[in-house]
């Protein structure tokens, strides 16, 4: 260790955090932290600068990983990192279900792909099995990755109905203003999965058009699945058509790959 260093403590740290500032800035002038070399570069050393995480001790846990950076710091080796260690997590806490954690925008042609990048709000339109959903996976995973933090949501629209519904139990948990703040202001990003699918009443519609309504007026980052086409939808409700109209739409075509990949396990077990 070399001169005016001293051993890195953990527990003195957390303490230090949780004092002034001039305490604080005291304390990193003595310490300076070295975890070894980087092991995505293979060359760096892997230094922790305590100060420059100063910012963020106030919401600081006794999760070491909170405070030991594991790598050298240079954009490639971070985003490796990320990959490997913190975006999987990030993904499972995202609300995309199981069947679609592995959806990239690679699965995607570079033409399809262009529109849903630059895209505030997209909806994907197509028949059933030809990868709405897969997409919308893909589409979620792009903006995790570019805005690490961000708010997400995953859910179908029958599932968001039934959620209304259940608000206006007399025993609910949630009320339906509750709801709405969930799916709108509380959600940075919102997939609202195969729409046409739930039951069409009035009240249901004006449900889905409080969400979509308010995510648009706020321009918070929306996805859509159906597979209903923009006539079918105007004469579904014209006021949701209408909302949909701002957003930016993509359209899949080709067969049902539920079907092929169904036909094709059969010609595999077939002697």
């Amino acid at each position: 260790m070399s001169p005016g260093q001293e051993k890195f403590d953990f527990g003195e740290f957390l303490k230090r955090t949780s004092s002034s500032k001039r305490e604080f800035d005291a304390y990193v002038e003595k310490v300076s932290v070295l975890a070894g070399i980087c092991p995505f570069c293979k060359k760096k050393k892997v230094t922790i600068n305590l100060d420059s995480i100063y910012r963020d001790s106030k919401g600081l846990n006794s999760n070491p990983d909170k405070v030991f950076r594991k790598t050298c710091g240079d954009k490639e080796c971070t985003d490796a990192f990320r990959l490997k260690e913190i975006f999987p997590h990030e993904i499972d806490r995202s609300g995309v279900p199981l069947l679609y954690r592995n959806a990239r925008k690679k699965d995607f042609t570079e033409k399809q792909w262009f529109l849903a990048e630059k895209a505030l709000s997209i909806a994907i339109l197509g028949k059933n099995g030809v990868g709405k959903s897969h997409m919308a996976a893909a589409w979620m995973a792009h903006w995790i990755w570019y805005i690490p933090g961000i708010k997400t949501e995953w859910i179908s629209a029958p599932k968001l109905l039934s959620d209304f519904r259940d608000s206006y139990n007399r025993d609910a948990r949630t009320s339906e203003k509750q709801v709405i703040k969930k799916y709108t202001n509380d959600c940075d990003l919102l997939v609202l999965d195969d729409l046409g699918a739930e039951k069409i009443t009035d009240w249901s519609l004006s449900a889905l058009y409080i969400i979509l309504s308010d995510r648009i007026e706020m321009c918070l980052r929306t996805c859509v699945t159906t597979n209903l086409t923009m006539e079918q939808i105007l004469n579904y409700e014209p006021r949701i058509a209408s909302r949909l109209m701002a957003f930016t739409r993509i359209k899949l075509e080709g067969d049902d790959q539920r079907i092929l990949q169904g036909r094709r396990k059969n010609e595999r077990r077939s002697p």
